[in-house]
């Protein structure tokens, strides 16, 4: 069954979900049989991180237990297909990152965990209320503000994004073209540790919008302060653009990797916390990891390559497939850790 898109509502809201892996599993004894009750698995969710506080304020509620509905959505039509209903669910986990430099996907995502005692359903069509469509880069706004503001509010300046561009329900929106964010002439170097995440009123910087923009571009002279290699602003200002508008083409090459290959999207743990595998072909152990853009290896890259060496250990198969190449010394990493690589598409 194929699914263009999937949406998580709760507690009034909508986000777009960009990757969903749930299970549900039961014991057996040595010769087959059942011993004991099913076990449904908590519910991994990666999504673009929203506007607002929602998502996080929940998560770091230990006792807060919300209904939460994660609805598939058909690819002809854009008509929901199964939803998965988890009646009071805690969300256990929460955890954004952002990675920069990387002209494959320059993302800037969250993944959350949600778990319900009580187990979860999973049954055709769409969610048992009706929700309204945000307006356009405002997932987590309430939706009778949303509905509003979508009759009122003009599209400008919206992320090309594969669901942003569709509707809630799967209606064509109209597609905005990304407008520059030209930097100011002089920003100082970041004087904070870390990557900073709101700005000085307490509101959460937004990836593709100016305030975020410049953080980021702070930070960077920050850390490559010593590094004669650093790029000039100007070279940084189009490489940000550039890594906010490859993401969309970035999600949409590794569904048809996943389709072509007979594999899936999936999570496996790590020792390293989660490692996002982009075709999961469990017959095999395969872990492929598709790069569209040309890739080096950042910070994030060398945090990626321990989740693979891990799973490299444990007998699956690590594959990256670069179809426009990369630095050598990620290249060296690569076959280090003993991953396999192609360079090249290896599809049309």
């Amino acid at each position: 069954m194929a699914s263009f898109s999937a949406e998580l509502h709760v507690s009034g809201h909508v986000f777009p979900v960009t990757h969903c892996l749930f299970d549900v599993t039961q014991a057996t004894q040595q010769r087959g049989r059942v011993s004991a009750k099913v076990r449904y698995g908590p519910v991994q969710l990666v999504l673009d991180v929203p506007d607002g506080d929602v998502l996080p304020a929940w998560a770091a509620d230990a006792q807060k237990r919300q209904a939460a509905s994660i609805v598939f959505l058909a690819a002809a039509g854009g008509q929901p297909l199964e939803t998965l209903r988890l009646p009071a669910a805690y969300c256990v986990a929460y955890q954004e990152q952002f990675v920069s430099g990387d002209a494959q996907s320059g993302s800037y995502q969250c993944a959350l965990t949600l778990s319900d005692p009580t187990g979860w359903t999973l049954a055709p069509g769409g969610p048992t209320t009706a929700f309204v469509a945000p307006a356009a880069r405002n997932h987590g706004a309430p939706l009778a503000a949303a509905a509003a503001a979508a009759a009122a509010v003009p599209i400008v300046g919206a992320t090309a994004s594969a669901l942003r561009t569709m509707a809630i329900g799967g209606s064509p929106q109209p597609t905005a073209t990304v407008s520059p964010l030209p930097l100011p002439d002089k920003v100082a170097p970041a004087s904070w540790a870390g990557n900073k995440t709101h700005d000085a009123a307490g509101a959460k910087l937004v990836a593709n919008t100016l305030p975020h923009k410049v953080a980021r571009w702070a930070e960077y002279q920050r850390d490559k302060a010593a590094n004669p290699k650093a790029y000039s602003q100007d070279r940084w200002s189009k490489q940000y653009d550039a890594n906010m508008q490859n993401s969309p083409r970035g999600l949409k090459r590794e569904r048809e990797y996943a389709a072509a290959m007979g594999g899936v999207s999936k999570i496996l743990k790590t020792p390293f916390t989660a490692r996002q595998i982009d075709v999961y072909k469990e017959d095999t152990a395969y872990c492929g990891q598709v790069k569209t853009g040309k890739v080096s290896l950042n910070k994030q890259a060398k945090i990626d390559l321990q989740k693979d060496k891990y799973l490299i250990d444990e007998e699956y198969t690590v594959e990256y497939i670069l179809e426009k190449g990369a630095s050598k010394p990620l290249l060296g990493a690569l076959k280090k850790i003993g991953a396999d690589v192609k360079i090249g598409p290896q599809i049309p």
